[in-house]
């Protein structure tokens, strides 16, 4: 289970069955309040940054920032991403 901490501007990961905390899965590359986050068919992981004004990249195993994926035509606060 991959949940996005507003406040600390991290991805949390937490075990499906128990709930147990596993790791902090992914921070850093400019990602400021993350809210809603999806993985793409291509295996990353994109996450939509309500204050960076844009859509970041992570690397789906491993949570390494893989930069913005957009920040472009006025994107203002995502919210949603599908």
């Amino acid at each position: 289970l991959y949940v996005s901490s507003y406040r600390s501007d991290e991805i949390k990961r937490y075990h499906g069955v128990t709930g147990a905390f596993l790791n902090t899965f992914a921070r850093g590359g400019g990602l400021i309040r993350p809210y809603d986050l999806t993985f793409g068919p291509d295996g990353s992981l994109y996450v939509a940054g309500l204050l960076s004004n844009a859509i970041h990249r992570y690397h789906g195993s491993t949570g390494v920032s893989l930069g913005n994926f957009t920040a472009g035509g006025n994107l203002t606060a995502p919210t949603g991403i599908t």
